[in-house]
């Protein structure tokens, strides 16, 4: 099993190094997100290299901390559009490919009325650019995903396990 040693005084590098050189899946954390990582390991460093291992618990100790609460928070600030704008967060987070617009058009479809299909539709933009704009999602030609990998797996930990 790979090891790296870190000490606390290079942690502004440090954890993206840990990350791509143990080939974990947060290697593609953002710079803010492995930082927090970093931290998380810094606290339960017992003075020994850091394996593969110490870095999936602490980066599922994260995903389950009420740490990112505030991501679900904040939603409530979206009135009326927090249902849909959690139907959808809901969705992509047990997708981690992604899903196309009309993917969540079908899913914010579910249930009502075919009628209303241009007004979901409607809903379904301001939603989504709300979402982009926020820093929840990111667009990939007309596939969504989430932008962070941290918050995706908090997000399907908490709302769909």
């Amino acid at each position: 099993m790979k090891a790296i040693i870190f000490t606390v005084e290079k942690k502004s590098f440090a954890a993206p190094i840990a990350c791509l050189i143990l080939g974990i899946r947060c290697s593609c954390l953002h710079l803010a997100e492995s930082e927090i990582l970093f931290a998380k390991l810094s606290d339960n460093y017992n003075g020994n290299s850091v394996t593969k291992t110490d870095v999936d618990q602490a980066y599922n100790e994260l995903c389950s901390e009420s740490y990112l609460n505030t991501w679900s928070e904040r939603l409530v600030e979206y009135r009326e559009l927090e249902r849909p704008a959690r139907q959808i967060l809901k969705a992509l987070s047990s997708d981690k490919a992604g899903i196309d617009r009309d993917g969540l058009l079908n899913i914010l479809m579910t249930g009502r009325d075919a009628a209303k299909a241009e007004e979901t539709d409607n809903l379904l933009s301001h939603v989504l650019e709300m979402l982009e704009n926020d820093g929840y999602l990111l667009r990939k030609g007309s596939v969504r995903t989430f932008r962070s990998p941290l918050l995706r797996d908090y997000w399907y930990g908490k709302f769909v396990q």
